[in-house]
This record gives structure tokens, sequence and C-alpha cells, in this order.
């Protein structure tokens, strides 16, 4: 009886402890390279973006984060691969406004923001009104008042049917109350050529992606479509300064892991890209990119997502969009 005692409180012993080895055990995270996620192929502007805020985050947690490329239907490729790993934090992914906001609001798809444990809102490119170079119009104000006046008859391009400078060029029509085409075209090289080639009046696209011919001459700015004027581009008036202050739109992105990260774990990598995502070297490598540095912590990240997501709906049923 005394032996079977002694057992009990040995294992009663081993039980308590266990948890206690656990954490301790996970209080070393972490101790090997974590891989990050990007839905872009290496190479892109997107993937460049993303390994300077994961090189900044390695220096603060003491091992290498490394940018994966896994491009595919969206996002959803990368998306789906992430969120089946095990959370325990060393497989991130890029969470985004195109796969957990436009794609998650309007298409079905195999998975939902819930199945992510987001850590933080990174950084964001913002979303530019741009005309060709020779264009007639100089303002903002000379677009709406041309459209007005001939409606129909002004034609945007976008690379696809509910991409994000789809839907922000949707929404501007609704907010001016004008009337423009949408011209679509296959990737980014045909979307560029046709602005620049005046084959089409205006675009609202992805600073970022056109910096370089903007800053060659060849594309003119006439607003920017964030809440206030961005950092990188302080000398451009926002849309809200022209009369839309609902004319909100930026391409956002963030870090998140699989659902269910140990807390330890959840805190330190809010800790690293958080610090990372306001670290001032970062933001001045993001501007030469064309991107805007935009931190929020998880819980505010959270509701901005949520909000998106209830904008991105709405956008695409007033437009009366039709996204397969």
């Amino acid at each position: 009886m005394k032996k079977k005692i002694m057992l009990a409180i040995v294992l009663l012993g081993l039980l308590v402890a266990l948890p206690v080895a656990m954490v301790r055990a996970g209080d070393k995270f972490p101790t090997r390279s974590i891989e990050f996620y990007c839905h872009w192929p290496a190479g892109s502007g997107l993937f460049m973006s993303q390994r300077v805020l994961a090189q900044a985050a390695s220096e603060y947690l003491g091992r290498p984060v490394i940018v994966i490329g896994k491009p595919g239907a969206g996002g959803i490729v990368a998306a789906r691969y992430v969120i089946a790993s095990k959370p325990d934090g060393y497989r991130l992914f890029l969470f985004n406004s195109g796969t957990n906001g436009i794609v998650v609001a309007v298409r079905k798809v195999p998975f939902k923001n819930s199945d992510f444990d987001v850590i933080c809102g990174a950084y964001i490119q913002n979303l530019i009104l741009m005309v060709p170079a020779n264009s007639r119009f100089k303002k903002l104000e000379d677009v709406v008042a041309y459209a007005k006046k001939h409606p129909g008859k002004l034609k945007y391009a976008t690379t696809g049917v509910g991409t994000s400078s789809h839907l922000a060029a949707e929404l501007f029509n609704q907010l001016a109350g004008i009337k423009t085409v949408h011209v679509p075209f296959q990737g980014g090289p045909k979307t560029y050529a046709a602005i620049v080639g005046g084959h089409v009046d205006f675009s609202i696209f992805y600073y970022g992606s056109v910096k370089g011919l903007i800053d060659a001459g060849k594309l003119r700015m006439l607003a920017v479509a964030n809440p206030k004027r961005a950092s990188n581009l302080p000398n451009l008036p926002t849309f809200a300064e022209k009369g839309y202050p609902k004319m909100v739109f930026n391409v956002w992105y963030g870090v998140a892991a699989p659902k269910g990260l140990p807390a330890n774990v959840l805190a330190k990598l809010q800790m690293a890209f958080g610090k990372a995502a306001r670290d001032k070297t970062v933001a001045k490598m993001l501007h030469k990119l064309g991107y805007t540095e935009y931190y929020q912590p998880r819980k505010q990240f959270l509701a901005f997502v949520a909000r998106e997501v209830a904008k991105f709906k709405r956008i695409v049923r007033e437009a009366n969009i039709k996204i397969r």
C-alpha cells in the first residue's frame, strides 16, 4: 500500500511539473529559423518589402526569419499551407488585403481569417490615382468634371476583376457620382503599358509597382487613397482633401500564424514584429520600395480587417461586380 501511495505521489508530481517544463521549453522560442510565406514570387516588390520586415524581426528574435515565395490562387495556396502547419510559431504568413480581405469577402475559400492567430499589422502600399504624363488632367477635379460631363467616356486600367485597383476605382465612381469604364489587363506590365501609353485615361494603382515609372516622369499622380498624406508622399494630396473623405483604400499587410499559438510564442512574435514594424530604418527601406509603415497591434488590426472585409463586400454588391 505504501508503495502504491508513493507511486501515486511521484506520478502526481510529474503531472504538475509537466506543464511547467513545457512552458520552460517554450520560453526558449525560437530555437531555429522561422519560415515567413509570401503569396507573391521571389524577386517581386512585395517579396522584397517582406524581407525588410523579416530581417528586422530576426534581430529581435535572435534567429533568422526566412521569406519564402509561394504564389498561387490569390494567396490561397500559401494561406492553406500555413494554416495546415503546426501552430508553434515557426511558419508564418503575410496576412494581406488581397487574400484575407477581398478574397475572403467575395469568394468561397477553404479557410477563414479566424483560422489564423494574427500577430500585428505591419505596413501598407498606397493606392494612387494616376494618369499618363501627357494627360489633359492636371488635378483630380479635372477627372471628375470630365467624367460628369461625359458619362462612360473615361476608361481606367486594372490588373483584373476583383483586384484592389478595381474595387478602389469603383468606390471612387460611387463617391464621386461618376461612371467610368473598367478595362482589365492580365498582369502588371500590360497594365503599366496601357496607362503610360494613354490607352486608358487613369488608374488607381499600387504606388510601389509603378514608382519607377513615376520617378521617370512617365506617370502623373493626382491623389492618394490614404486617410492622411502618406509619409513617403508628403506633397501628394489625399482624396479627402479633394472632398472625398470616404475614399480610403490601401493594400495592407500583417503577420499571422496558424491558430493555436502558445501564449508565450505569440507574445514573442508580437514583440519582435511590433518593434520591426515601428523601426525607423525599416520605414526608410520600405519607402524606397514604394511602401509605407503602418503598424497596428493585434486587437486594433483585427478590428480594422473586419471593417475592411465589410467594405469590400459593400463595394462589390453596390457595383454589381461578378467575381468567379
